[in-house]
């Protein structure tokens, strides 16, 4: 290989076919030179010399560009791009929308919104936040992949469990029809052992279902004055009572947790739960690709998403979908997280399973020859954990602004406290039942006993 050399300050390397074709001093290449790209291609590039950048921009897009107080500008692309213009001299302009107000999408083969901006060279670059895609990428250059977003449904917290339900809350209900079918079955099998005993075990007449209010002795940590003497009885009781035990033990500490630590409706955690149940969910109808990847999945769940999915004109109407319980909200998870706190919206949750993880990048015009420097400080930025920092900052501060914790917590009533009524109406209303079904029961026995003695 051949190298023609102009020597100069920082000299300049051709690499060429031939010697009569190069102009300048001609040196063959020794392999023992430290020579390297940086060598064979010196950055001339050191900054933009005070260039002013014309940006496509949305000031809607927290985290990544926001309007403060005042409208102050906020966010972590301006934060970002002032460090980058600090160093590299040069100067930027922001933009409210788009000219056309959507954000970015391919229209009949034309893009519209900021995207559209950039493919028509109209604006130099994008600092909000846009996760690479692939009909994205094949119109415009993506930065450095700094941080990673996603999307994600926001649902409204299920009311409590009634309280009275903690009676029956120890156990599911398989457990409760296993239990039930267990003892009729253990019943007759004991009354079988024992009906032609000698020994006085019942107070009246022997049938099953003083054998299964015999059994049911154990259960409730009753003891019993007479132990039959029919074979295999003992051996029997022996089995039962230390089932009975058991029961009764794990019954008695599930009430004790679920009476003191109010149990929690099931919240939804999965995007196939999601499908399966009866939400059906809205997005704001503003030009994003995520509506039209949903239904034209080939993914059942995400399909099925998509046919449930319908597009809203504000998010004030999402949002009292959602607060009826027949809707969830679609939307980018740092934005909607951040629309949630601008709502002091605290009574809901984000599905845990997110849609369309991807990473984030900015946007340029295709074969934009400086991107690279751009690209070296996104690395730096993120690699150092700036971006990790700056994001972390925005939610707490925008937080604080809004008169709420820097940190979103869970309100969970996990505290010592003094059992009240409410958390005992559960044995009253079993003593009420009880008490309406004795009264109904000696009604009938003193009805049946004037029909007998008339």
């Amino acid at each position: 290989m051949q190298i023609c050399m102009r020597h100069s300050v920082n000299p300049t390397y051709y690499l060429i076919d031939s010697i009569s074709t190069c102009q300048y001093q001609n040196q063959t290449y020794d392999p023992h030179w430290p020579l390297d790209a940086s060598a064979l291609f010196p950055d001339r590039f050191d900054n933009f010399y005070n260039h002013h950048f014309r940006l496509a921009s949305w000031i809607d897009d927290f985290p990544y560009l926001y309007y403060g107080k005042n409208k102050t500008v906020l966010g972590m692309g301006p934060t970002m791009l002032d460090e980058m213009a600090r160093r590299l001299h040069f100067s930027y302009e922001l933009f409210e929308l788009s000219v056309d107000g959507f954000w970015g999408e391919l229209v009949n083969g034309t893009w519209r919104g900021m995207i559209g901006e950039l493919v028509r060279k109209e604006k130099d670059f994008v600092i909000n936040g846009f996760v690479l895609v692939l009909d994205r990428s094949q119109a415009v250059d993506f930065s450095f992949p700094y941080i990673t977003d996603s999307y994600t449904f926001v649902i409204k917290v299920p009311p409590p469990v009634p309280r009275w339900l903690a009676m029956v809350q120890p156990f599911g209900v398989n457990t409760w029809a296993a239990l039930l079918a267990s003892l009729c079955i253990l019943a007759l099998a004991f009354h079988l052992l024992v009906y032609t005993d000698s020994s006085p075990i019942y107070s009246h007449k022997a049938d099953v279902l003083s054998s299964v209010i015999w059994l049911l002795r154990a259960v409730l940590r009753q003891s019993v004055p007479v132990i039959p003497s029919s074979r295999g009885s003992r051996v029997f009781l022996l089995c039962w009572w230390l089932a009975a035990l058991v029961i009764s033990t794990s019954y008695m500490g599930n009430l004790i947790a679920f009476i003191t630590v109010p149990a929690q409706a099931q919240r939804l955690r999965t995007l196939s739960q999601l499908a399966e149940s009866d939400f059906e969910s809205n997005m704001l109808d503003y030009g994003n690709f995520v509506p039209g990847a949903l239904k034209s999945s080939r993914e059942p769940v995400l399909r099925e998403l998509g046919d449930k999915l319908s597009l809203v004109d504000s998010y004030d109407e999402g949002i009292a979908n959602m607060e009826s319980g027949s809707h969830v909200l679609l939307e980018a998870s740092a934005y909607i997280e951040y629309y949630m706190i601008l709502q002091k919206q605290e009574s809901v949750y984000f599905l845990e399973e997110k849609l369309y993880p991807g990473y984030v990048g900015w946007l340029f015009r295709k074969d934009t020859p400086w991107k690279y420097k751009v690209d070296q400080m996104l690395s730096w930025m993120a690699q150092t954990g700036l971006v990790s920092y700056w994001r972390r900052k925005n939610f707490e501060d925008f937080r604080r602004s809004q008169g709420l914790p820097a940190q979103r917590v869970e309100i969970q009533e996990s505290l010592p406290r003094p059992l009240n009524l409410e958390d005992l109406q559960g044995a009253f209303l079993v003593l009420f039942l009880g008490l309406v079904a004795a009264a109904l029961v000696l009604m009938i026995e003193v009805c049946m006993t004037k029909m007998s003695a008339e």
